[in-house]
């Protein structure tokens, strides 16, 4: 809304060795994070734009999300025709063959947006081993965009823990993904979810998904959504 429509929270004493964390949370920005010794998780996060660049003031020009979004539909179109469309659960962002409640009022397509920690979330779409080697180069490239709030040794231990599990992870699609298309995108695996969604307007007129306005949402599923895992091993 402004630079100043933010609040943060500290929780706990920081410390080396007991566990503690802090929390960043406003419009569009929400980063919970939870330190445990050597270990450090920041899940949930959620980041989203509306709209999508700056036109006024000392940031004029910045643009959010671009990348990300590029990449994704590179992605997509890096995939042999069968595959995408096997990647593909529904056609259109407010699809007829959507099941009752799959479209959230305020989450729209998100299904770990708020109040969803540790949802159990069906696996749909296509495995990420069955991707050729072009595609999960791009899949890594967006995987990197995911986590780069993270520092670099986090970082690199969370990139190498989402690769680890590849060979059980899923990409799900809804929408296209050709020219500026609205889209939404999922990657599913035992340790991590990633959402990308493209929404109608609040504070703009589109009454349509537009791909001026995102919601991004990064989770880690089983349990350590808030470091809550960590804190249980970390506590007598």
């Amino acid at each position: 809304m402004n630079e100043f429509s933010y609040n943060f929270a500290l929780y706990g004493d920081p410390s080396e060795t007991d566990p503690w964390g802090w929390q960043l949370f406003g419009h569009h920005a929400a980063l919970n994070c939870l330190v445990a010794g050597t270990q450090l998780v920041i899940s949930p996060v959620f980041m989203g734009a509306e709209p999508d660049m700056i036109d006024a003031g000392p940031h004029r020009g910045v643009k959010v999300f671009k990348e990300r979004i590029a990449l994704a539909r590179q992605l997509m179109a890096a995939l042999p025709v069968d595959l995408g469309a096997r990647a593909v659960v529904f056609a259109s962002m407010v699809d007829p063959a959507m099941p009752e409640g799959r479209l959230h009022p305020g989450d729209e397509r998100h299904l770990g947006g708020c109040f969803q920690d540790n949802r159990v979330i069906p696996y749909e779409g296509i495995r990420v081993a069955d991707l050729p080697a072009g595609a999960r180069d791009l899949l890594d490239a967006v995987v990197d965009d995911f986590i780069a709030y993270l520092p670099d040794g986090p970082r690199a231990a969370r990139r190498r823990e989402i690769q680890e599990h590849y060979e059980e992870t899923f990409i799900s699609w809804i929408g296209g993904w050709e020219g500026e298309e609205a889209f939404y995108f999922r990657l599913q695996s035992p340790v991590v979810i990633l959402e990308l969604d493209h929404h109608t307007g609040v504070f703009l007129s589109n009454d349509q998904p537009a791909p001026f306005h995102m919601h991004t949402v990064v989770r880690t599923p089983n349990g350590n959504d808030y470091g809550r895992e960590l804190v249980k091993q970390a506590t007598p």
